[in-house]
């Protein structure tokens, strides 16, 4: 294989514009290159309001070079994930004074590091414990303890997404979700966003986050094979976490590079993904999709 070449081409791909986004409580959110728009429905009317956003990959030459470029893009989708749902929440349009700024941002700080944490606790503890314990009745290799252990987060993630499927209010947010991806495929395949050509399209994504999650669990379960379980608990624990931000980035680039080059080998590795998204899309109505196609033409208009 010709890892210069690849490089190569992964790097080309930092120049090519992709938009994306995700649902929110009653609307959707699209990113552009310079900023994100969302589009909330109320009163059956769609209310559009735009955020200057430019990420610091454009700022700093070296922060976009591939495997490097995925974890802060990831980190600054967090931040606009975390603004676009506030917003949703409070739906205020009205400038905020710099008291409210401020509070905002600290607890915008403090929502990240519980979920952080919470991450952590249900898809790095749980597992390591429970493949812990059943290791200590029936004495696995390395290789199968890391594999239970993969297994355990992986059936934890899908149960996860399954469960907070069956509330109302996700409901709402997964069709939503699928008016996004509609929209996306839409504008990806050269066609008027108009209702008409995006109710015609797929609620599926090479490039979604349920698949890009998924990814890091499998890609998670391959590298921690390499770990001996023999390291103390606590130490095995860190070290699954240190890694995580080297296993995201190694999973951004795959995804990225599979969506967009026409290689079925590379595709079939994210079909299960794309089954998984039938449990986090849902098909939408007119006002799902009326949201999705204003927050994507709003960012087109700016960048």
């Amino acid at each position: 294989m010709n890892f210069k070449r690849l490089f190569k081409q992964i790097l080309l791909l930092s120049s090519c514009p992709t938009y994306g986004g995700q649902a929110v409580m009653g609307g959707v959110m699209m990113k552009g290159k310079n900023t994100y728009s969302v589009s909330l429905y109320n009163n059956n009317e769609v209310h559009t309001k735009s955020f200057p956003f430019k990420s610091l990959t454009q700022k700093v030459k070296f922060l976009g070079l591939p495997f490097i470029r995925g974890i802060i893009m990831l980190f600054e989708m967090l931040i606009i994930g975390y603004k676009s749902l506030s917003y949703s929440s409070e739906f205020e349009y009205t400038k905020e004074t710099e008291d409210e700024s401020s509070a905002f941002g600290i607890m915008m700080v403090i929502s990240l590091i519980f979920s952080l944490f919470f991450a952590i606790f249900l898809f790095k503890l749980v597992p390591l414990s429970a493949a812990t314990w059943i290791d200590s009745i029936f004495n696995l290799s390395s290789v199968w303890f890391n594999l239970l252990d993969g297994g355990i987060k992986l059936l934890i993630f899908i149960s996860y997404v399954y469960f907070i499927g069956l509330l109302p209010e996700i409901k709402d947010v997964f069709r939503y979700h699928g008016a996004e991806h509609k929209t996306i495929n839409c504008f990806e395949s050269g066609k008027e966003l108009n209702l008409k050509n995006v109710r015609k399209q797929s609620t599926r994504h090479l490039r979604c986050g349920t698949t890009f999650l998924l990814l890091v669990i499998v890609i998670s379960i391959l590298v921690y094979v390499l770990i001996p379980k023999t390291l103390p608990f606590g130490y095995n624990l860190l070290l699954r976490v240190a890694l995580l931000p080297f296993i995201a980035s190694i999973s951004y680039e795959f995804q990225r590079l599979a969506a967009r080059k026409n290689i079925w080998i590379l595709k079939l590795f994210l079909y299960p993904g794309l089954l998984l998204q039938a449990l986090t899309t849902k098909e939408p109505s007119i006002k799902h999709l009326r949201c999705g196609i204003a927050a994507l033409k709003d960012v087109i208009k700016n960048d």
